[in-house]
């Protein structure tokens, strides 16, 4: 049989999260990040990680660098860039938090090394959380040089109820910078990790209704420094249940023992849960609350954490096993083109699904 690596075009990237050390302790940080945190993923086994990416037929050759603060360990970054991109042509993105970049000068003097070691983006975290601890002028710095060097720059911003959103936060930003930002992205506070503690429940925006979507499940797998891997962009997914460490297993057994999960294949084919509140739903009372979430991550997470609610939705999904594979594939797909201007937002479809046949349509 045909395993789903023969019908996935190539799309799916990899994020090593290298430290959970971070110059900054922010109060909305999802991984606990913070000075002297320890956690440092080793070369060689980073190397063995960009190794297994680079032997997957799915594997788009992109690989992004997080933390923590990548730049806190900098010639341990650039050590990996070296290798990816000297062995196999990997192209790199590298989120960071932009203190290093104390002047411009010193700015480029610290990006020149890595654009010729395959940087080709770099994503900036700017928000009320970060600002406690860097400045607008140090994101500024990043900005000017990184665009000067051919790099690709974005901002992410995360809110709160109460904290200033992009629009007030880019008049921070000094000189030509906001002009020369390819994309400016928000997202509403997740409130796992340190921020489950630190962000006060009245401020957690209750915005997701159930609503379809997008999401990067088994188009992102990222890292953790130990080697587990989580199979989205949100390392806190792995909390849930172990999908795997790229350490000791081979990644190509990773993927095919979770292709067919009909859980994570309704997350994927719907963006988020929305096919597991309908399940549950149609299962009658249920402490599974289904609002007050933030975002379909905020959700997912919630959710996956209540495993006999997992457990039900699993046996209520029995039979639709590959009917849910196909459709998760379809979404990746179509998500895809959507990222590659292939497609408008307009041209999105999703299915829907009928409880008591349970059928999709």
């Amino acid at each position: 049989m045909n395993t789903p690596s023969a019908y996935v075009a190539r799309g799916m990237d990899v994020c090593l999260l290298l430290t959970y050390e971070c110059d900054f302790a922010c109060r909305h940080c999802m991984c606990d990040c913070a000075p002297g945190r320890t956690g440092l993923m080793p070369v060689p086994l980073a190397c063995r990680a960009i190794d297994q990416f680079n032997m997957s037929p799915r594997f788009d050759g992109h690989v992004s660098l997080a933390g923590g603060e990548p730049w806190l360990v900098y010639d341990h970054m650039r050590e990996i860039m070296a290798y990816g991109c000297e062995r196999y042509g990997n192209t790199f993105t590298v989120s960071t938090n932009a203190a290093w970049a104390r002047t411009a000068a010193t700015a480029e003097s610290l990006l020149r090394p890595l654009v010729s070691r395959g940087l080709t983006a770099l994503q900036i975290s700017l928000d009320d959380y970060h600002l406690q601890y860097g400045s607008a002028q140090s994101v500024g710095h990043a900005v000017t040089a990184a665009k000067a060097l051919g790099c690709e720059v974005a901002i992410q911003t995360i809110y709160t109820n109460r904290s200033r959103r992009k629009d007030e936060l880019a008049r921070l930003l000094p000189g030509d910078a906001l002009r020369l930002v390819d994309t400016w992205t928000e997202g509403s506070v997740i409130p796992v990790g340190r921020a489950a503690a630190c962000i006060r429940p009245d401020d957690v925006p209750d915005e997701w209704r159930g609503a379809k979507g997008m999401c990067t499940l088994f188009l992102t797998w990222t890292v953790m420094p130990d080697g587990e891997m989580s199979p989205c962009c949100s390392a806190n997914l792995s909390e849930t249940k172990p999908f795997g460490n790229i350490f000791t297993e081979e990644l190509e057994a990773v993927l095919a023992r979770h292709d067919m999960d009909p859980i994570l294949n309704a997350i994927g084919s719907f963006g988020g849960p929305h096919l597991l509140l309908k399940a549950l739903h149609a299962l009658g009372p249920t402490d599974v609350r289904d609002r007050g979430w933030s975002n379909h991550c905020h959700a997912c997470l919630d959710i996956l954490r209540q495993h006999e609610a997992v457990a039900a939705c699993r046996e209520y999904l029995r039979g639709c096993e590959a009917d849910l594979l196909l459709l998760r594939l379809h979404n990746s797909e179509q998500m895809l083109r959507f990222l590659h201007g292939r497609l408008t937002k307009e041209q999105l479809s999703f299915p829907d699904f009928d409880v008591e046949s349970r059928q999709f349509y």
